[in-house]
């Protein structure tokens, strides 16, 4: 048991209010203007449980591998939604298995969960193939002349249309700019909201809640056309995708489990953390692939000596492990979910810290990830961190990309997968170069992404 454990279980020591800043004006202004530097900054300053006096109220940073267990599965009743979070959520995906809890979450966990068994992504998975390779053909042209293409809405396009296959064995070739669009407006739209929740009062005196509404009529238009012309063909052989499966589901008595209505927030939810944490993911393992040619060589290597030439399906996966240890160190040093906000319902006490009734608590992969105690210079680019010898003895919430617990995303083996046979894809037939001189801009909103990603492309030597 660490020292960590023993202060956070030991009835004996006095309860004590956890360090932190004092100036709450300063403080908010940090995590508004900088929150990763900042956080870092925090916990390195102060430790595992930090207190930060927010606007809003205390805000109570867990750092510590221990305290995140604690807070994700040991005590995680104890530890709901963030509902200011979680209602910002609502008004996107409506009452969704992303944004309920207690015993309709359970339900819908229940009833989905079938879903992301790996039989039902096997039966998708060709479809993804197919996908992607018919998008990279795209590329070829732009490759032989070494254009530059910014990978950021370049991997959101091409998530996207996988996600299509797999949610609507549609190709969403046509809907794609549509849907980005949207979906770049309501992460942009999300984020004022945290911070200026009487935004929805001014109602259309504001711009920003003009474009909003805009976006989301087109995005519902195109998510209810899909379910309706799907509900036209059920008696006909449907498709293995996750629109049948969710029009087919039923609940104990027999009924439809899901309404039309309720269909387009599970598969408005899907696409919006689906492809966000997705291309994400692949855009940052992209950007330390370019830092680190001696890597992209090593990836490119394994790829082709595994492979022969064959176009990568998911039963490769399994032989191209180099290429899961870079996407695992990808996930670390820049975690696509780089933040989960919880709420105390109850007086609770992790590291020896009194966590009050109704405080709001923030567990951030992006400081724990670089925690020195369980990552040794942990700025460093270093696949081998995740060969399974190193992975012996580190804490299993040293590295939680996905979360953890019961509430753990479910869609983390899609997404992986996904993202192994793109990057396997890409390595087989390109070369991406960063240009001279770039300098990164990662944006913390709803994912943590790259403002922007301009790499030349060029055919794989």
């Amino acid at each position: 048991m660490s020292l960590f454990a023993q202060s956070s279980s030991s009835s004996s020591s006095p309860l004590r209010t956890a360090p932190g800043p004092t100036d709450v004006r300063a403080t908010t202004a940090s995590m508004q203007r900088t929150p990763l530097s900042f956080l870092l900054e925090m916990t390195r300053q102060y430790g595992d449980v930090v207190r930060l006096p927010l606007g809003s109220g205390p805000l109570y940073v867990i750092n510590h591998p221990d305290g995140v267990r604690q807070v994700l599965q040991e005590h995680a009743a104890n530890f709901g939604k963030d509902p200011h979070e979680n209602d910002i959520f609502i008004r996107f995906v409506g009452h969704s298995i992303l944004t309920t809890e207690g015993d309709t979450w359970l339900r819908l966990r229940h009833l989905e969960q079938p879903a992301f068994h790996r039989q039902q992504i096997l039966a998708t998975s060709a479809s993804m193939v197919e996908t992607i390779q018919d998008y990279l053909d795209e590329w070829q042209a732009e490759a032989e002349q070494g254009k530059v293409i910014d990978m950021v809405p370049a991997m959101t396009t091409l998530v996207l249309r996988v996600l299509g296959k797999a949610l609507f064995s549609l190709d969403l070739e046509d809907e794609t700019q549509i849907i980005a669009g949207a979906l770049k407006v309501i992460g942009a739209y999300a984020l004022a909201l945290y911070y200026q929740p009487w935004l929805p009062a001014f109602g259309p005196l504001v711009k920003l809640n003009r474009r909003y509404a805009a976006v989301q009529r087109a995005l519902d238009q195109v998510v209810f056309r899909m379910i309706h012309k799907r509900r036209t063909q059920l008696g006909e052989p449907n498709p293995a995708d996750l629109l049948s499966f969710f029009l087919q589901l039923r609940d104990d008595d027999g009924k439809p489990a899901f309404t039309d209505a309720q269909i387009r927030n599970e598969a408005l939810s899907l696409l919006i953390a689906g492809h966000e944490n997705a291309s994400s993911l692949l855009c940052w393992t992209w950007y330390l692939l370019a830092q680190h040619p001696s890597a992209a060589q090593r990836v490119a290597d394994e790829v082709a000596a595994q492979l022969q030439g064959r176009t990568p399906t998911l039963a490769d996966l399994g032989q191209l492990p180099y290429l899961r240890m870079v996407l695992e160190e990808s996930l670390r040093l820049y975690p696509p979910a780089w933040s989960f906000p919880r709420r105390a319902h109850a007086q609770d006490t992790i590291g020896g810290y009194v966590i009050p009734a109704g405080a709001a608590v923030l567990l951030c992969p992006y400081t724990t990830h670089r925690h020195p105690a369980f990552w040794s210079d942990p700025e460093k680019f270093d696949p081998e961190r995740f060969r399974e010898a190193a992975e012996v003895g580190r804490p299993r919430y040293a590295h939680f990309p996905f979360g953890g617990g019961q509430h753990q995303c479910m869609g983390a083996t899609f997404a992986m997968m996904e993202a192994h046979l793109i990057l396997a894809s890409i390595a087989q037939r390109y070369r991406l170069d960063l240009l001279p001189n770039f300098s990164i801009h990662p944006e913390p909103l709803v994912t943590l992404r790259p403002q922007t990603l301009p790499m030349q492309l060029q055919p794989a030597r």
